[in-house]
């Protein structure tokens, strides 16, 4: 069908059977509906207007562009799996902390009076550490890079697909569409229902009801994260691997200059055993270091450990009430 002759109502049904097909929806049935709704709200002007801008700019156009132009990618060429596991290692710690926190029972002697309660150090760990320094990756180097080298790059000469890519950054990273860059207010409010769990001064009302409002938000921003991860991941990866499978080197470099060598030393121990779970000890293997590797161990006990790791998967005492 010649795009001139579609009707409005053609072209969304078109877009929404291309929603279901990059999973965008739980299915195309779900999907259909909700075109069909948000055409009927349409004013008649509207209505004209979607014609001709349904696939213009809009996220699904810009995600069948991208997908059309690395189908063929080898996906085996993309190395920059830190941020992978760096962001499936920070949803492994929200999970932890939701389990944790909805568990939670306050012992007052556990409790020092100087803030070292262990859920609340927990939290902060997850928040202040891990949270936070992915956090810094990626607006300090990850996008940049991703800009730099496939927006910004006039070796790729592709005007339409760099500008859609640049496009889909924007809405991963900038826009918010699934609430993963509100990731420090949520973290904020985490900290303060962790305090008043913790507080001896609190009510067992009290307690209780931030323990299990740090668990919502634990799992809620998890959630976040995931949904985030699964929509960037899938066109990042092939993207990277097809125009700059040489360039990747320097990112990891840049990572290690931004984030110094403790912090480095941290997250390289989540993402250890974030790889394992996922089962790619074989890649992580091949990505890393033998000596890095070696160290991971030791730098688990003195410098994860500490932090609060120890505190978040191992020491944290909890009963069940």
């Amino acid at each position: 069908m010649h795009a001139d002759i579609m009707t409005p109502r053609t072209r969304i049904f078109i877009s929404a059977i291309i929603v279901a097909v990059f999973n965008f929806s739980p299915s195309a049935h779900a999907t259909l509906n909700w075109y069909q709704h948000l055409f009927s709200t349409l004013s008649p002007t509207q209505k004209s207007a979607s014609s001709s801008n349904i696939f213009r700019h809009s996220e699904i156009s810009d995600r069948c562009l991208l997908a059309s132009q690395v189908k063929n990618a080898e996906t085996s060429k993309y190395r920059i799996h830190g941020w992978r596991w760096h962001r499936l290692s920070a949803a492994r710690d929200l999970d932890r902390l939701s389990d944790l926190a909805g568990s939670f029972h306050f012992d007052s002697s556990s409790f020092d009076n100087v803030g070292n309660d262990p859920l609340l150090v927990a939290t902060k760990f997850v928040v202040d550490v891990n949270l936070a320094g992915l956090h810094e990756v990626e607006t300090k180097v990850f996008v940049p890079f991703l800009r730099k080298y496939i927006c910004e790059a006039k070796s790729i000469g592709d005007y339409q697909f760099q500008k859609a890519f640049g496009r889909m950054l924007d809405r991963w990273f900038e826009k918010d569409e699934n609430g993963w860059k509100s990731w420090k207010d949520i973290g904020t409010n985490m900290k303060r229902h962790a305090k008043i769990a913790s507080a001896s001064s609190s009510t067992s009302q009290e307690r209780y009801r931030s323990a299990q409002e740090l668990s919502r938000l634990s799992s809620h921003l998890s959630r976040c994260l995931r949904s985030n991860y699964s929509a960037s991941s899938s066109l990042i990866i092939p993207v990277v691997a097809a125009y700059i499978p040489n360039r990747q080197e320097k990112f990891n470099n840049d990572v290690i200059s931004i984030l110094g060598v403790l912090s480095s030393r941290v997250f390289l121990v989540g993402m250890h055993d974030t790889a394992s779970e996922e089962g790619e000890e074989s890649l992580f293997k091949e990505s890393i270091p033998n000596l890095a590797r070696i160290m991971i161990p030791r730098w688990k006990e003195k410098v994860w450990g500490p932090l609060g790791g120890t505190t978040l998967y191992g020491n944290l005492s909890i009963s069940r009430k």
